[in-house]
């Protein structure tokens, strides 16, 4: 028995037999076919397991079985991760979709870089309004139309000049000849017709605060047949928007304004409009609300062109006898024209800025616009300029809807560097008219609207618009310079307005503008700009400065930026570094006499006849000499400004600021008279620098 135990205890199991090839092995349950059939087809006497009579045990496994096994959930678990990296690999590298293909075309057929696309996607949906403030605009909307409802009509008639109002202050000066408005009496009738214009509603508007323009028409009953003529028409709008906001003050059922007061339309004091501030705090930084009130069509329009007279000259005491000829008041129409046109040329606006990327262009440009401060002021180049454009150059199928915002951009600064709307008439009108040479006379500017009769630009000035033109010539540049990213000069870099001139000169006292308006300003000018003071002294100072400095400077142009009295005025100086440091002034020659008188008129007693070495005996005026420092020669465009201010306009240097080389005072050395100016102290090193190195 012993013999027998030992025996069964040396039997040992047949080995299992593996392929060489594992993975190609079938694998079934963790064993392998050729295994299975051998334990199948073991001998009777074999330890199995089984006994008769007995129940079944299985037998442990050996401990090859067990290093196979384990080997083998190796295998397969190497098989698989390898699976998943071949899957990840060809999810990697896998041909690109269709819509994929479609974007890397148009990125390389519209767009600068593909970089300059996703700065342009980030940049735009940073600035995109939030639809918080959307659904809050729509929310406040529905109340103020509940609360237009409310508003009952006047009671009784009240005159122009009876300017007195329950906590709102009235926003026009009352003129000195009052007794013109005394005669005509307004009443107010209730409006209950909103509409919303402006860049919120072509989706182009962006930033904070949200500026939602709303239009309400003055009704017809409230004016009068020659209500066009004296200011009459800037009257009754300003006081129906001083009723709406007295009840809108006065209210307590619906919560629609913390803040109501009047801000000047594009710095305009002939204009004002109504902002309203929303009560709720949560909103009240990223939305404001500008009222607009404006005449429906009652008036004719061509009651405004340019050629016609709409200020008698009893508003600034003149009496009309048979020899005197009105003269024309092409601003004045313009102001009135302005409103007239407002709710039709929005909707021509809305008819061809229909596409998404279109809007997306307009913001861009508005981005530009904004970062250089040209919007800012009296009537700067803003937002509202740039649609128009962008409308005339659709129309003119200059652009295409189907252009990506980065073609209509660069198609925008090219046309804008190549325009010549100060010599050349620009109009939107579908067939044009001869009408249009001569506006020219009356404006520096021309842009026609829809309607070939208004002005776009009748209050922007020339040189501001020639600084834009240079501002879009070197955009294109960036834009075709390939080793620097354009996008951060073009739209994420400031450039504050009085960083980007030589000289800036500035004029702040009310009072002694008014003088010089009413002392020097003449009679066509008075009425031309009858309420407008700003833009009279603004005329009268530019064309000044531009005419002294000549080749001198290469814009003179008005930055009113953040001005908080509208009658001051802030003109910044570009320089022509070739031409504005020259010590003499040269006139016409002798022998023309009447452009030798109109200079000495000009000059006053600052001309005089002088001979110059080539034989020429011209008018001139001296400034220096040739041998003056630098520091002289930089202060001679100053020296020019202010002889002229008060030549022309008794304004003495006291009451002028003007900002040129106060630099070189705050970095003057102790010892004054080394050297006056850095750049004589740098030619002076280097002088001694050489003469070191030669010893």
């Amino acid at each position: 028995m012993k013999r027998f135990q030992q025996k069964k205890q040396k039997a040992k199991p047949k080995p299992i037999q593996v392929e060489e090839d594992l993975n190609d092995s079938m694998i079934d349950n963790g064993t392998d076919e050729e295994s299975n059939d051998e334990n199948d087809a073991s001998p009777a006497g074999s330890d199995s397991g089984h006994e008769s009579g007995g129940r079944f045990v299985r037998a442990p496994a050996s401990s090859k079985e067990s290093a196979q096994a384990t080997k083998r959930k190796a295998l397969d678990r190497d098989q698989a991760e390898h699976q998943q990296k071949i899957k990840a690999m060809k999810q990697l590298y896998k041909p690109p979709t269709v819509e994929e293909i479609n974007r890397l075309k148009e990125t390389e057929n519209f767009y600068h870089s593909n970089l300059f696309r996703l700065q342009v996607e980030q940049m735009l949906a940073e600035v995109r309004v939030k639809s918080k403030v959307v659904n809050f605009v729509e929310r406040w909307l529905g109340d103020f139309r509940k609360f237009l409802r409310t508003v009952k009509d006047g009671e009784g008639e009240r005159g122009l000049d009876d300017v007195g109002y329950e906590g709102v202050r009235f926003p026009l000066e009352v003129p000195e000849n009052v007794e013109v408005l005394q005669k005509v009496k307004f009443q107010f009738l209730q409006q209950r017709i909103v509409h919303q214009i402006g860049a919120n509603k072509l989706g182009t508007d962006y930033g904070k605060p949200v500026v939602v323009d709303l239009l309400l028409e003055i009704p017809e009953r409230c004016f009068h047949k020659e209500d066009y003529l004296n200011m009459r028409y800037h009257f009754k709008r300003a006081h129906f928007l001083c009723h709406l906001a007295e009840r809108m003050v006065g209210q307590t059922k619906y919560e629609l304004a913390g803040q109501v007061g009047f801000v000047a339309l594009k710095g305009d004091s002939l204009k004002p409009v109504l902002e309203v501030t929303p009560s709720e705090e949560k909103f009240a930084g990223k939305v404001k609300f500008v009222i607009h009130a404006v005449a429906a069509e009652k008036f004719l329009l061509k009651r405004f062109v340019p050629e016609k007279n709409n200020v008698r000259p009893a508003m600034i005491g003149k009496e009309v006898t048979e020899d005197y000829k009105l003269c024309p008041t092409p601003h004045y129409n313009a102001s009135v024209l302005y409103d007239l046109r407002l709710l039709k040329n929005q909707e021509v606006l809305e008819s061809v800025v229909q596409s998404d990327h279109v809007r997306q262009a307009i913001i861009l440009l508005k981005v530009w616009i904004r970062q250089r401060q040209f919007n800012e002021g009296f009537y700067g180049f803003d937002g509202a300029l740039v649609t128009f454009f962008i409308a005339y150059l659709i129309q003119n199928r200059k652009i295409y809807n189907t252009m990506s915002s980065y073609q209509i951009i660069r198609l925008f600064w090219n046309q804008m560097a190549n325009s010549q709307w100060d010599t050349e008439e620009v109009t939107m009108e579908p067939t044009g008219t001869e009408s249009t040479k001569s506006y020219h006379q009356f404006y520096e500017v021309v842009f026609l609207d829809s309607s070939g009769l208004l002005n776009i630009c009748a209050n922007l000035s020339g040189e501001l618009y020639r600084r834009v033109k240079r501002e879009s010539a070197i955009a294109i540049q960036l834009l075709d310079d390939k080793k620097v990213n354009s996008f951060i000069p073009l739209f994420l870099n400031k450039y504050p307005v009085y960083t980007q001139y030589d000289h800036i000169l500035s004029i702040a006292k009310p009072e002694l503008i008014q003088n010089v308006l009413e002392s020097f300003g003449s009679d066509d000018d008075k009425l031309n700009y009858f309420g407008n003071p700003h833009g009279h002294f603004r005329k009268m100072i530019t064309q000044l400065v531009r005419r002294g400095l000549g080749p001198r400077a290469q814009f003179v142009v008005p930055i009113e930026v953040g001005e908080d009295s509208p009658l001051k005025l802030t003109l910044g100086i570009l320089l022509n570094p070739q031409e504005a440091f020259a010590a003499v002034d040269k006139g016409p020659e002798a022998i023309d006499k009447a452009a030798s008188e109109e200079f000495r008129n000009f000059w006053r007693g600052k001309a005089e006849l002088r001979r110059f070495k080539d034989g020429s005996i011209t008018e001139s005026c001296v400034w220096g000499s040739s041998g003056d420092p630098i520091g002289t020669k930089r202060s001679i465009c100053r020296k020019i400004v202010t002889y002229l201010l008060n030549a022309h306009f008794d304004i003495p240097v006291q009451k002028i600021t003007y900002a040129a080389h106060q630099f070189e005072v705050s970095v003057k050395p102790s010892d004054v008279q080394v050297h006056e100016t850095i750049e004589e102290r740098s030619l002076a090193c280097i002088r001694a620098f050489d003469a070191l190195s030669k010893i």
